[in-house]
Formats: C-alpha cells, structure tokens, sequence
C-alpha cells in the first residue's frame, strides 16, 4: 500500500485536479501490487495445480461455444481457470463438473463482484455519483483541510460550501458571475475561499485522504479487471487415478460455412463439391489437439447476470413502542388441514422415504448408478464414434451426424489453432448429382436467364446456409449464395448471367361473363377471370443447347390451367417449368392461370337499369331473367304507389302554403267586405279536399305496404340459376 503519510506530504502543492491523478495512480499501483500477490501466491503452489486440458469444442450457429476438458487427476487437486469478465454469467449459468471414478468436487470459488456504486458508497467520501469538486467539498463538511491560494495557506475546518455571486470588473463594465465558495472556520475565525481561486486543496485528515484513493482505485480497478479467475476443488485418494471432465458454454463467434462447386465436364457426370468452415478462437488459450465440432441447430440460448450480487431491496419499519393493553375480540377459527388429504403421519412417512431416496442415490458408486445415467456420463466423457461423410476417398474431411435435433459436423483430424487466430477447416469432400441450367425470372432480369446449377445433395451430409464458388472448365464462373438444404433436397443455384439466350414475356388479362345466379334476393354474376403470360426465348450460341427453368409468378386463389400441372415444380410463389432450347433455336411457352370472380348485386337496391342491360347481355339463363322480370314487375308496383303518395303529400303542401297566406291576407281584411267571404269559401273547400287526400294517402300507404311485403318475400325465396 501507499505510505499515507508521503502522500499527504506531495499533496500540499498540489492543485485539486492533480491531488485526484495521484490518488488514482496510488490506488493502480496498489491494485497492480494485489494482483502480483495472488499470482505470487499461485506459483508458489504450483505443484498442487492440477492441469485439465481442453479436448473437445463445440461451435454452435446460435453464438455459443460448448468446451470440454478432460484430464486423469490423482488425488486432490485445484484447477485454475481464466476467463473474461464478460463470460463469467455464461460460465455460472452452464458449468458442469463430472468425477467419473468416486472423487468429488469442492465448491467452485472466483471472485465476487460487487456493484462498483455500492462499493464507492462505503466510502468515507462517496464518488458513485460522480460528483463535482464542490460536491465533494460538502461531503468533507467537518474537515480540516488547507487551502492554497494567492495570498498564502487557509487552514481550518470546512463549515458549508455554497454558490455565492461575485461583482467582477471587466474595463468598464462589471459582471456577476456565481462561483462555488467554502466557508473554513479558522484560528482567525471564519473565512470564505472562492474554490476556483485556490491552487491546492490538502485533506489534513490522513484517514479520509486514504477513503479517497481507495474509491479511486475502486474505479480504476473496475475499468481495468477483464479477466477473472475461477478455482476449482478436485478432492480424491491420493494414488488412485480418476477421471475428470469440465464442460461449460460460453460465447463465441458464428462459424460460417464457403463451398466451391466443380461442374462436370461431360453430361452424366457428377459435379464435386467441397465444403469449409471458418471458424475463430477469440479466447486468451490455444487450442492444441482438440476435437473440434461444429453443430446446425440454433438451441435457446440468453444472458442472465449471475455474477453480479444482487441486494433485495427491504423496508424500513418504526421502532416499537409497547402501548396500553386493550380489549381484543377474538374470531371464530376454523380447520385448515383441508389443504390436502395427507395425514401428518402419511406426510411424515413420505419425507422419510424421500431423504433416502436421495441419499441413496447421492451414495451409489459408478458401477451402481443406472444404466441412462451410466451412458450420459461415458457420453460426456468419451463421445462417440461419428459416421464417415460420403465423399472422394485420401481427402480430409468432416463426419456428421444428426444429435440432439441438429446436425454436427465433427472434423475428423485434431485441431490445433493458437489463441486470437482463425482457420478454415474442411468437412464436406464429394460428388453432387448436378446439371446445368439457366434460370430465367423476369422479376431479376427480364431479357436474360441466369446460368445456374440444379443439384441434389447427395454428399450424406447437411448444407448450411453460405456462399459458393462455382468452377466450369477448370476455371471460375462466378458466385451463388445457397440456403440450408438438407440431404438428399435438390437445388437451384445461379451463379452468372446467360447472355447467349435472349427472352421477353406477354402479359394478357381477360374476363368473360359465365353464368347469373340469383339467390336471397342477389343477383350472382359469375366472371372467369384469365391471366396469360407467354414467354419467348432465342439461343445465340451456336455450339450447346440449354435448359431452360422458367420462374412465373404464382397467384394465390389462381388455377394453373396451361401446360399441365404433372410437369410443374412449385413454389410458395412460384411455378417452375422445363423448357428445351437447342443451340441457335427459338422456344416459347404459354402459361394460363385461371380464377372465378363473383360480382353480387341486390335486387332491391341495383339501378333498374343496370339489371335490365344485364338481362338482356344473352348470358342469362330463361329462368333468371324470368325472375329479373318479374322482380321488377314488382318494384314497378311499389314505385307507382310511392309517386301517388308523393303526388298527394305534393299537393297537401301547397294547400297549406295557399291557406297560411289566405289567413294573412283576412286578418287585413273586414268581417263583412265581400273578400272576407269569399275567402271563408275558398278555405271550406281547401279543407274538403284535404280530408279527402289524407284519407286517399293512409289507403296508399297500406297498399305499399302490402306491395313492399310481396317483392320482399318473392325476391327473398328466388333461388334459380
């Protein structure tokens, strides 16, 4: 440790900013000296340091990496790991520890973490919120401290540290400007320091001044701790020789997969493929001699923080304080062993049998433990023999199998690569069912086809997804990209543009009236919509033929009507069709898809019009427009009664507007003249008629009733075609 006492003498000229870069220095050099310590202390035990290579890796498409190491131990041992700080949460979340030969293991020890903000705030001065010179001074309220400034040292013991506002004077004009202030009590008594006018700021209080760098170099040693250790306790006879297996997930990088594809040179030939997988140690150890797999699947995987601990959060209750006895009322109780059927007896006897079964189990030797448990454990231990690939004979590749509902690929030589260094590692090695094809879609390209590869995997093993480096003649034709395909799937793959085969592609969309039918009161017109497209292809090469994939659109809901569907191969969205073209020749091809369109009109509510042009378009059937006919027959007679009752509603408006305006007119006029009379006729009459149209109107409006009631039920029970 920093001799405190040193450092308080350099801190007396030093400015604040300083004071602090020498505490963080103090506390590196302290933590450096730690760590020196504990590696002093794991070389001097040396000897008791058991040594479990890994022997075995497992690199997963999900980003993880599963490692096994594996080692003959005798008697007690202590195995050391390193690991990244980042990992240590995979590592408390996935380790499993096996002694297959009657040892045992001790607890597994590493380093705690404890939250750096609950670690700062433990301190005499809290820094977790990184907080402002002037914040820290209000934490040393209380403290004696010597201030440099201008005119000599201020000592004394920190009062308050506040804003206060100062009057400067810049040439003419004066500002104010607020700084932060602390107040000291003195031997002089109090006095008042601008912060930012004292060159030094000395922490006369020797344990304080030690609070302080050790915060910093609590800060300090959280950026800088990457690697973190992990013990393990391996406890046995001594001469007796067990077997021991350490296996654990941690991240890692994708491994990705590159394929080269040779075409064959003669039609009938197989093409060969090779496959490659690049994989990356990224960890701080090399890898010398292990087992290498490599897995398809992508299993759940997630983060969860394990390693940092984790404080519950508790509530704060008052102190008890003992009150007057008072009156209590009790409640009736009632039983509650009906939470279940069981005895206190029955659950004691069940508990019983349970502990033994447990230690029975905890107790049994290898050759005693059950068979499943058995064969996990020689699983883990010494995995097992992995079926050899199909493929060229003398040439190093990769085995696979399906485990565990994923494919893995195991490379069948041991694999050494150094720490933060990569490799491609061959697994795929043989010959691929393959003839070449060019893949017209004009929704790519649409004046030519893309020259391309239809392949069946027949190389036994898995396909993942990456890129492929296609090789015709002994030379490079270009690039494809292929999914995962599985053994035995075909394959389409375009790798360069077929500009010796020119194409182009018609469009046509018909619709023609096939039937009416009417239903409910609908009338149902059945249209067959048609959607042809008519592909032409011309060969420029003079020397070789070409088949032709032709990609079409597939419409949902659609018929494919032309060519026959025995000769399609079909997409979620698309259809494939085979087209032979020769060396300098022309091929086409019509494809027709096909759909029904329904357009429904109601009787009652369509234009009379409109059902009257259908009617007469010769599509109809004698029986629907019979119904149409009549139909409208009907509606005739319900509008003829709807005009009447407007001409009679028509008619009792304006003899209402002439009597408001006769009215007016005698209320000017008088009692005996002549028009006074003559409009007392007038309105005598007008109310004459009037009785009659209301009375003419209620007998109309039964009528329309009735009609309405009849083209209801007759359009509602049609059902012709």
């Amino acid at each position: 440790m920093t001799n405190p006492q040193r450092v308080s003498r350099i801190r007396r000229s030093l400015t604040p900013a300083l004071l602090l870069t020498l505490a963080a220095a103090g506390a590196a050099t302290a933590q450096n000296g730690a760590i020196n310590g504990v590696n002093g202390h794991t070389n001097g035990h040396a000897a008791e340091q058991a040594q479990v290579p890994i022997r075995a890796i497992t690199l997963y498409r999900s980003g993880v990496g599963s490692f096994e190491r594996r080692a003959l131990i005798d008697g007690s041992s202590t195995v050391g790991l390193s690991f990244d700080t980042d990992q240590i949460n995979d590592i408390l979340k996935s380790m499993v520890l096996l002694d297959l030969d009657g040892g045992e293991f001790g607890p597994v020890t590493y380093e705690s973490k404890e939250p750096l903000s609950k670690r700062l705030a433990s301190f005499g001065i809290d820094l977790s919120k990184a907080p402002e010179l002037g914040d820290i001074l209000q934490q040393l309220r209380g403290t004696r401290v010597r201030l440099g400034t201008a005119s000599g040292p201020v000592e004394g013991t920190i009062l308050s540290v506040e804003l206060r506002q100062y009057v400067e004077q810049a040439g003419d004009a004066a500002a104010t400007v607020r700084r932060n202030t602390v107040t000291l009590v003195t031997d002089r008594g109090i006095e008042a320091v601008a912060v930012d006018r004292a060159n030094s700021i000395e922490l006369l209080d020797e344990e304080l001044a030690s609070e302080l760098t050790a915060a910093l170099a609590a800060i300090d040693g959280q950026r800088s701790e990457r690697v973190k250790s992990v013990e393990l306790s391996l406890l046995g006879e001594v001469g007796k020789q067990r077997r021991v297996l350490i296996s654990y997930v941690h991240e890692m990088p994708v491994w990705k997969t590159s394929y080269r594809l040779v075409l064959p040179e003669s039609p009938g030939d197989e093409a060969t493929m090779q496959g490659w997988a690049i994989v990356e140690n990224t960890t701080d150890e090399d890898w010398q001699n292990v087992r290498l797999s490599l897995a398809s699947g992508r299993p759940v995987g997630f983060r969860m923080d394990l390693y940092e601990p984790v404080f519950a959060p508790r509530p704060t209750l008052p102190v008890p304080i003992g009150l007057a006895a008072a009156a209590r009322v009790f409640e009736a109780g009632r039983i509650m062993y009906e939470v279940d059927s069981l005895s206190v007896v029955e659950r004691k006897r069940m508990q019983t049998v349970g502990s033994e079964g447990i230690a029975d189990f905890a107790a049994a030797s290898p050759s005693e433990e059950s068979a499943g448990s058995a064969a996990i454990r020689r699983e883990l231990a010494f995995p097992g023999s992995r079926t050899l690939a199909s493929g060229m004979q003398n040439q190093s590749r990769g085995v696979g199998e399906d485990v565990g509902g994923q494919f893995l690929y195991t490379v069948t030589t041991p694999v050494t690569l150094e720490r933060q260094r990569s490799a491609m590692l061959p697994v795929i090695q043989g010959d691929v069912e393959a003839r070449r094809v060019s893949i017209y879609n004009e929704q790519q390209d649409a004046q030519h086809p893309m020259l391309g590869i239809d392949f069946r995997n027949t190389s036994g093993l898995q396909l993942l997804a990456g890129p492929v480096a296609v090789y015709d003649s002994g030379r490079y034709a270009g690039d494809a990209q292929i999914p995962h395909v599985s053994r035995d799937q075909e394959q389409l793959l375009a790798y360069a543009t077929d500009l010796d085969v020119v194409g182009d592609v018609e469009n046509q969309n018909t619709s023609s009236v096939q039937s009416f039918r009417v239903v409910d009161g609908v009338l149902i017109q059945t249209n067959n919509a048609e959607w042809t497209r008519t592909y032409s292809f011309t060969n420029r090469s003079q020397d070789r033929g070409r088949q032709l994939v032709v990609e079409v659109p597939r419409q949902r809901g659609w018929d494919l009507i032309q060519p026959e569907a025995e000769t399609v191969e079909e997409t979620s969205d698309l259809y494939r069709f085979d087209v032979a073209l020769e060396a300098g020749g022309e091929a086409s091809l019509d494809v027709v898809q096909q759909r029904e369109q329904f357009t429904r009109l109601a009787l009652l509510d369509t234009n009379v019009n409109t059902l009257l042009s259908l009617s007469r378009s010769g599509k109809m059937s004698a029986d629907v427009s019979a119904a149409i006919r009549e139909a409208l027959r009907l509606r005739g007679e319900v509008t003829g009664i709807e005009r009447q009752i407007a001409a009679a509603n028509t008619r009792l408006e304006e003899i209402e507007q002439d009597q408001r305006r006769i009215r007016d007119n005698m209320n000017r006029l008088d009692r005996n003249s002549q028009l006074y009379n003559r409009y007392v006729s007038k309105l005598n009459e007008q109310e004459d008629e009037v009785e009659s149209l209301l009375e003419s109107r209620d007998q109309l409006d039964e009528q329309k009733k009735a009609a309405d009631a009849k083209l209801r039920t007759y359009v509602r029970t049609l059902d012709v075609s």
